[in-house]
């Protein structure tokens, strides 16, 4: 009873040792096993098979494995064709027109982008008020954050919200 008790306090040790023991049978078995086959070979064969196994485990010839050959007289890459001149030529000048054609919408969108940049400065340049047409705000040049803030600060110096109230209390008030 002492050895259950003993075995199940310890059991993860015992678990270990047992598993040590059962490895360290299972290969000594093996070997003899292997020992067994090699005395009932003829000693020629034994001689090839070890030097066989010491040979493959010192050496491994990648070469025989992935036969690169084979596999480069059976695939084909793109661009590995022979290309001839003529398309290169034609190429080139398609790509040469197309460059060219780049550079144009270039040249034009400068061109605009120098025009309105005048404009933009000739309105700068004007002044606020012309005595023609009153007082002029430029409404139309309002950013977004101006139109906010203007609203807002509307609400704040306006009439209070309780002087002017929504139309639902008002009907309460009549009605009850």
């Amino acid at each position: 009873m002492n050895i259950i008790e003993l075995i199940m306090s310890n059991l993860l040790p015992f678990i270990i040792i047992v598993g040590g023991l059962i490895s360290f049978f299972g290969r000594m078995t093996k070997e003899n096993n292997e020992k067994q086959q090699r005395q009932q070979m003829p000693a020629g064969q034994q001689q090839e098979e070890t030097k066989a196994e010491t040979t493959n485990e010192k050496q491994i010839d990648w070469r025989d494995l992935f036969n690169t050959d084979e596999f480069e007289q059976k695939t084909s890459w793109p661009g590995s064709e022979p290309v001839k001149a003529s398309e290169v030529e034609q190429q080139n000048s398609d790509l040469k027109q197309e460059q060219e054609k780049q550079r144009e919408k270039k040249r034009k969108l400068d061109e605009r982008l120098k025009e309105i940049r005048k404009r933009s400065s000739a309105q700068s340049e004007q002044p606020v008020a012309s005595e023609s047409n009153g007082l002029n705000l430029q409404f139309d040049q309002i950013s977004n954050k101006e139109a906010m803030k203007g609203v807002v600060w509307a609400e704040v110096l306006g009439r209070p919200r309780a002087r002017q109230p929504h139309q639902t209390f008002v009907r309460n008030r009549r009605n009850g």
